[in-house]
């Protein structure tokens, strides 16, 4: 990754769209939202320097966590914004019904435990195939499964 005055300059040079996805994984689980694990300290100062330099770049952060300083900076910057999205609900059905699971009763309870997530939904449900026969309720009645990121 360029230094951040580096980067600062590309941004200002040329349009950019920079997406970081799974921003969470860089925050310290079990404390404080958007607290960052060691050596990850500087993403924070580099997010609010580009938020606070002028250029005609976008960036994207994708995560389930909002850093400390997005929250702080959205009150002082308009250009600096949220977008709270929700999972897809009873929409999700339709991928359960393209991967041909069994007991649609017991889908809204899928849906609910993985939040609509339309990508976790569409893993959960290959893993129900696979390992379950398309059972949604042998799944279920596990208390603990290990899904590995799910």
């Amino acid at each position: 990754m360029p230094a951040p005055e580096e980067l600062l300059e590309y941004l200002r040079l040329s349009r950019c769209l920079i997406i970081l996805d799974d921003l969470q994984m860089i925050f310290s689980s079990g404390q404080l939202a958007g607290n960052y694990q060691p050596g990850y300290e500087n993403y924070g100062a580099l997010f609010k320097k580009i938020a606070e330099s002028s250029h005609n770049s976008c960036l994207i952060l994708l995560s389930w966590e909002k850093p400390r300083e997005i929250a702080a900076l959205e009150s002082q910057n308009p250009a600096c914004r949220t977008l709270q999205l929700n999972g897809l609900g009873t929409e999700a059905q339709e991928i359960l019904r393209e991967k041909g699971l069994a007991e649609p009763e017991k889908w809204s309870e899928l849906i609910d435990l993985y939040q609509g997530n339309p990508s976790w939904l569409n893993i959960v449900a290959a893993m129900i195939q696979d390992l379950f026969n398309g059972s949604v309720s042998e799944l279920l009645s596990y208390n603990t499964l290990f899904l590995g990121d799910l």
